[in-house]
């Protein structure tokens, strides 16, 4: 289970409620009734923008040098691809930034900082 506040499980649950009712009866759905559904759950997307506890764990762990998803990972105690969910958040909304590491074979390695 993640850890997040009551408040946030309540608008969560608030919000899929609203949008099963929305999509849901024996009415033809139309482009509009699904936009409208779905603009529900975005908007829970945006209003979770503040910093849930493992995102603040991810970040702490990225401190002040630059390293990868992997080091980042070990550092905070979570999976590889936990914290690369939580850095490319991150870097969506320009709070960290990320560079690639080329190296003689396979894929580039994406590095992150934390933007001061």
């Amino acid at each position: 289970m993640k850890p997040f506040e009551k408040r946030e499980l309540v608008e969560r649950l608030d919000r899929y409620v609203r949008f099963r009712n929305l999509v849901s009866g024996d009415h033809a759905l139309r482009q509009g009734d699904v936009d409208r559904a779905l603009a529900v759950l975005a908007d829970a997307a945006r209003a979770s923008v503040s910093r849930s506890v493992t995102e603040q764990v991810v970040l702490d762990a990225l401190g002040d040098d630059e390293a990868s998803s992997t080091e980042i990972a070990d550092r905070a105690g979570v999976s590889r691809a936990t914290a690369q969910r939580h850095l490319s958040a991150l870097a969506t909304r320009g709070q960290v930034e990320v560079r690639l590491r080329y190296g003689s074979t396979g894929r580039p390695e994406h590095l992150y900082a934390a933007v001061r």
